[in-house]
């Protein structure tokens, strides 16, 4: 279930955000900063404080217990920062590329995909392991919407192991090593990645 929910978030956040930050650095959007100032402003509110607001439309649309229960609201908090990186990033682009791009005849879709896609690994490496982490041990949503469900993350499975008079410290040591794992594992390959995207992208530029 966590693989699942992580591996969707992460996709559907890098690709939204991407072209969030890709439109909102290079087309002549009116108020393009007081959008990303609005965008930014959403980082600010406690996730705590929509808690019940938020159980609350899950449970009218019957998604609780589900992992599109997850699976929504994650996205929606990681958009923001997500979003603020790629347009950084896209901000740091030489604007030659591209127009040199739509002078070639590429339309702004193709210019993307062939000119800043391949350039922008260092953003999507950053963002990648920024929704990693935040979500893969993520508690309290979790615990709120599938306390009852069988589809539990292992961040509720780990819980199961402390018991109100003790804690049965063998299993939740391993079980604790086992969700290390992946992170560790996880960040070592990105972080080659975004290396090698940092050096690729100096000698494009």
């Amino acid at each position: 279930n966590s693989v699942i929910i992580v591996v969707v978030v992460m996709a559907v956040t890098l690709v939204v955000s991407g072209l969030a930050g890709y439109a909102l650095s290079r087309f002549q959007i009116k108020y393009a900063e007081l959008i990303m100032m609005l965008i930014l402003a959403c980082t600010m509110i406690p996730s705590e404080s929509v808690i019940m607001p938020m159980y609350l439309l899950t449970s009218k649309l019957k998604m609780t217990g589900s992992r599109m229960a997850l699976i929504i609201p994650y996205i929606g908090w990681g958009l923001p920062m997500s979003i603020y990186i790629f347009r950084n990033f896209f901000n740091t682009l030489p604007g030659e590329l591209l127009e040199a791009a739509r002078i070639d005849g590429c339309s702004e879709v193709s210019a993307f995909y062939k000119i800043a896609v391949p350039l922008m690994l260092p953003a999507v490496a950053t963002n990648a392991i920024f929704i990693f982490v935040s979500w893969w041990g993520e508690l309290l949503w979790a615990t709120v919407e599938l306390a009852s469900s069988t589809m539990k993350t292992i961040p509720i499975g780990m819980v199961s192991f402390s018991a109100q008079f003790g804690t049965n410290w063998g299993p939740m040591c391993a079980a604790i090593c086992i969700v290390l794992i992946p992170l560790i594992i996880f960040f070592c390959f990105v972080q080659k990645y975004f290396i090698q995207g940092l050096t690729n992208g100096a000698v494009k530029g």
